[in-house]
């Protein structure tokens, strides 16, 4: 599963208008934690064989909550640790944190399993702006980029006694800012695009970068987000799409040479592999809205649920076919995480 950090399951689309009305549901899913004394500063959420791990990050600790009733840990930090998300490693809830560490920044990783916490792993990286993750087998990628770069790729790896983590540089900086559009991990190795410099910069590019090299590809120059993306041995396909014009496919070789580029309408298949459609959420005043995507970004379905102010944003994973979102409420005890899980059409199950 691929999910950016933005609150994306697995990858939003351009913001089109919605095509159904939404509705508004009242206090609905679970309220799967009540007794939160303090206000949450974020939330994760991870699907482990078929169950729900919800992750509570307060300042001091985090809670890992199972909707099976399987084994959850409480995991202490520093305070300047800060959950960035939360993913399913094998079988174990991962939490991926960043710490301001002098001019540099701590990229943390803490697990969660049915035996409790395991041993975690930090590493240094240079300052972070914007980061993309992905995850295959026992392996979690993150590759981050700072406002002038460079970009580089940091590996968790489990292994028995805990996590590995090491990094790699992707690039050097060289003037242009940097941001990561998007991150997947295939069977001969992990693919990143980023972007070089700006839409409006006649030197800067977008880039697809994978172990073969770093390699600008000119259909994607004027991208505003990276659908989907995905790695089929040295195939690396892109669902993008423009401010001006409708999405596209385009899949490049590991040498950047574009193999074909095809205009995807409404309703449109991938050329290779399922499609599956995806699911972005947004927190408004008051309201919680999951927008349920097709493969090019198109509005198909919209949910619009009452939510209590508080400062940790609301959350979506892919669930089965499904989705599952979370986001915090006022509880008569302090605070509490509600819980909803969503049919792939958007209907509450």
């Amino acid at each position: 599963m691929l999910c950016s950090v933005a609150l994306v399951a697995c990858r939003g689309g351009s913001r089109r208008t919605p095509q159904r009305t939404a509705t508004r549901e009242v206090e609905p899913g679970v309220l799967l934690r009540s007794d939160v004394a303090a206000e949450p500063r974020a939330l994760g959420l991870a699907v482990v064989n078929g169950s729900i791990a919800l992750v509570i990050d307060s300042p001091s600790t985090r809670i890992v909550v199972r909707t099976d009733g399987g084994a959850s840990c409480t995991v202490a930090h520093e305070a300047a640790s800060v959950l960035r998300f939360a993913a399913n490693i094998l079988d174990r809830v991962a939490m991926v944190s960043l710490r301001p560490a002098g001019d540099r920044t701590e990229i943390s990783v803490e697990s969660c399993g049915m035996n409790g916490p395991s041993d975690g792993a930090r590493v240094l990286a240079s300052p972070i702006a914007t980061l993309r993750r992905a995850i295959l087998d026992d392996r979690l990628v993150v590759a981050h980029a700072g406002e002038r770069g460079p970009v580089e790729l940091t590996s968790f790896v489990l292994e028995p006694g805990g996590f590995v983590a090491s990094t790699v540089r992707i690039d050097e900086p060289d003037g242009l800012g940097r941001n990561v559009l998007a991150a997947t991990l295939g069977d001969r190795g992990p693919a990143v695009v980023y972007r070089r410099g700006t839409p409006e910069d006649a030197t800067g590019s977008v880039v697809v970068a994978t172990e073969r090299g770093v390699h600008a590809v000119e259909p994607l120059h004027d991208v505003a987000m990276i659908e989907s993306l995905d790695r089929d041995a040295d195939v690396v396909s892109v669902v993008a799409s423009f401010e001006f014009e409708r999405a596209r496919e385009i899949r490049i070789d590991a040498d950047g040479r574009v193999l074909d580029s095809r205009r995807l309408d409404r309703g449109a298949v991938r050329t290779t592999g399922a499609t599956r459609p995806r699911a972005d959420v947004e927190a408004e005043p008051g309201s919680v809205v999951v927008n349920i995507r097709d493969l090019a970004g198109d509005v198909i379905a919209t949910r619009r649920f009452e939510r209590s102010a508080g400062s940790a944003l609301p959350v979506v994973v892919r669930d089965g076919d499904g989705f599952a979102v979370a986001w915090t409420t006022r509880t008569t005890n302090g605070w509490g995480v509600r819980l909803v899980r969503l049919t792939p059409g958007g209907v509450p199950r």
